[in-house]
């Protein structure tokens, strides 16, 4: 039996993962694909489709895993349309936000595989569908950070709040309201 506390866990990881899909979905609709696959010397070379691809592939391997009830993030494919073809990553996204939307079994365990060392040896740790999804949401999140700095090199514009952590918005609303709160204590003295 699920209870209130799983349900609403599940609903939050869930949502909070439909967000930053739908984030970046509505960022990917005014790339062309020349820029979505620009390489940046900034960051390695690398592309905005090569980050996309690889913040889906994390949803993926929770989403769609390759051994049921085990989410691998290190095997996956590289090069493919996603990370060349805007279209090809927005219709994914889709996909997912679907899948997500009728995700079943929150607070089943689950397992990650993981490689900890470059030995290529991995390691099963226990974990949630809810637990990965939060992790895979704050790793997308911090991909589309770095999406954004290709961003602004080739002068496209960037949402305000695109590629920026739950964390850091609390901390700077918290930073505005602060001199206010300050005052009023100031006051009460």
């Amino acid at each position: 039996m699920q209870t209130v506390a799983a349900t609403s866990t599940r609903n939050e990881a869930v949502s909070a993962s439909i967000a930053v899909l739908e984030q970046c979905a509505c960022f990917l609709q005014g790339i062309d694909p020349t820029d979505y696959q620009a390489a940046c010397d900034l960051l390695a070379g690398s592309s905005i489709g090569q980050h996309v691809r690889h913040a889906l592939d994390h949803f993926s391997a929770i989403l769609q895993p390759a051994q049921p009830g085990i989410v691998d993030y290190d095997h996956r494919q590289r090069d493919t349309p996603i990370e060349r073809q805007p279209n090809a990553a927005g219709r994914l996204i889709d996909e997912m936000i679907r899948a997500l939307e009728s995700l079943r079994a929150p607070g089943r365990p689950i397992h990650v595989r993981v490689m900890l060392t470059s030995d290529g040896r991995d390691t099963l740790l226990a974990s949630s569908i809810e637990r990965e999804l939060a992790f895979a949401t704050h790793h997308a999140i911090h991909h589309h950070a770095m999406i954004a700095a290709i961003a602004r090199t080739l002068d496209l514009d960037v949402p305000a709040r695109f590629g920026l952590a739950p964390s850091t918005e609390h901390h700077r609303l918290q930073s505005v309201h602060a001199p206010n709160r300050d005052a009023a204590a100031t006051a009460d003295r």
